[in-house]
């Protein structure tokens, strides 16, 4: 599977192995393609933005509030505003990420 969208707006490196691509973006609401390579861990984290993520491939071990959640390929989660959630990758995965209100720190 190709891991790059076939057009996006801006993209930006959030770490080694962790790519987001923005796909859209409108003024309360922003959609991305994240690829992330295997073996990656987003540390935990929390933003003041809502978040829906979509597992299109690989799998992914959250981290949320604590606890460990696999997701898997078709899977979803959503991220309450200031949730603490984090995410080690166990396969190669595409992930579309929404957020809303708009990531400005994702924008050029």
């Amino acid at each position: 599977m190709n891991t790059t969208p076939p057009t996006y707006l801006h993209r930006k490196e959030l770490a080694p192995g962790i790519t987001v691509h923005v796909l859209a973006a409108g003024q309360s609401l922003m959609q991305c393609w994240v690829a992330m390579s295997r073996g990656t861990r987003l540390p935990v984290h929390s933003h003041p933005h809502e978040q829906a993520s979509y597992i299109v491939s690989g799998r992914v071990l959250w981290s949320i509030d604590g606890e460990e959640r696999e997701g898997a390929a078709g899977t979803a989660v959503i991220f309450a505003p200031y949730q603490q959630h984090g995410a080690l990758v166990l396969e190669d995965c595409v992930v579309v990420d929404s957020f809303t209100p708009l990531r400005q720190d994702y924008l050029p």
